[in-house]
């Protein structure tokens, strides 16, 4: 048998040899033996017994190489089917996963444009709040200031005032109201009827729920602790919205029938008009020809400022003077003339005097007097 275009490794080298193998017989024994004989590639040589061999061995090697080469190609084949499959189903995966990726990127997008939205209303939203914060910053300015104008209007009349909530409850009282019914700034908050005031009515605070209830004011004469009497006012407390929220109760002084008669005595004679004021000036009572001569109406000047009656006393400096000299107790005021001028009538010259009138209860009152000067 013969062998040609045989790789053989020799020396860390390929080396093309062919090589025949060759049945031999022992004339001494009869034991068989094989020769093998190596040639480098060429022609090819034959032994003349091996040729009757030669051709079906070719064949046969060629058979099996070839078997074997499609055995390998099979394989091959089939890794590379394996292989693209598995590359297939990396690209869908991959293509997936691509997916997933520009779903989350519109997403974020959207999610993005939600933002800048959400930034701008947001911003918005902040600018209003800037612009509700300096209108309740103004807001809160002009509340201060009216606070400040009402506790300075409460501390400085002279009236007895006290403000109550819808429940009764105190809210505000001036330093008048204070003195005269005992109350302390802790009173505030405090229900009316809790409050021991000492006045001679007993349904007083049903009446106060009823000018609440109905916006019908009332007044009545009331004495407090002192004795001395009162005319007390209850109106309903407003608000801006004209809704009525609570009441306001005052106190006014009532003269007393012997300072009133006092008075009524000195305006006869020869006196044409009479006033009587309080320490601090407020007409407690005037004669008929008084009213009569300026057009006033009693109950619109009682306990009323008389700077604040009518312009024509009012403006009067001379008697302003005299009327602020006889506040002072011991000044001296001698009669003095002014000029006034009567609603309707020409300019008109008067002898005017003042005089101290103190009662029983210690009040002192002044008394004003005009007698119309000879021409």
């Amino acid at each position: 048998m013969r062998r040609e275009h045989v790789e053989v490794k020799s020396d860390h080298t390929a080396r093309d040899v062919s090589f025949e193998v060759i049945p031999l017989r022992a004339s001494h024994t009869n034991e068989p033996y094989l020769m093998i004989v190596f040639e480098e590639a060429g022609p090819a040589r034959q032994h003349p017994a091996a040729k009757r061999h030669v051709v079906p061995l070719r064949k046969e090697a060629t058979s099996k190489r070839l078997i074997k080469l499609q055995q390998e190609l099979a394989a091959t084949t089939e890794y590379l089917h394996t292989v693209i499959e598995n590359q297939e189903a990396t690209n869908e995966e991959l293509q997936s996963a691509n997916e997933e990726i520009l779903s989350s990127n519109e997403e974020l997008q959207s999610t993005n444009e939600e933002l800048e939205t959400a930034k701008e209303e947001l911003q918005s939203a902040n600018e209003e709040l800037t612009t509700v914060n300096d209108e309740l910053r103004s807001r809160n300015h002009e509340i201060t200031l009216a606070n400040n104008d009402l506790l300075n209007l409460l501390t400085s009349i002279d009236v007895a005032v006290v403000m109550l909530g819808s429940d009764l409850a105190i809210r505000r009282f001036t330093p008048e109201a204070q003195k005269l019914l005992g109350l302390i700034p802790a009173d505030v908050g405090r229900p009316f009827g809790n409050i021991n005031a000492g006045l001679n009515i007993p349904d007083l605070q049903d009446r106060i729920l009823n000018v609440i209830h109905t916006f019908v004011p009332f007044e009545e004469e009331v004495q407090v602790r002192s004795g001395r009497s009162y005319l007390l006012r209850a109106t309903p407390y407003r608000t801006s919205e004209n809704k009525v929220d609570g009441a306001v109760i005052t106190f006014m002084g009532v003269i007393p029938d012997d300072a009133r008669a006092r008075a009524e005595e000195s305006s006869h004679g020869n006196a044409e008009f009479m006033l009587v004021l309080d320490r601090d000036l407020r007409i407690q009572t005037a004669t008929p020809s008084f009213y009569r001569a300026f057009r006033l109406a009693p109950e619109a000047v009682q306990n009323r400022p008389l700077d604040r009656v009518n312009h024509v006393v009012a403006d009067n400096p001379e008697l302003q003077k005299a009327l602020k000299k006889a506040q002072q107790p011991g000044e001296m005021i001698a009669p003095f003339t002014v000029e006034l001028k009567l609603d309707g009538e020409a300019r008109q010259k008067f002898e005017c005097r003042l005089e101290r009138v103190a009662l029983d209860g210690g009040a002192n009152l002044i008394a004003v007097s005009l007698h119309a000067a000879a021409i």
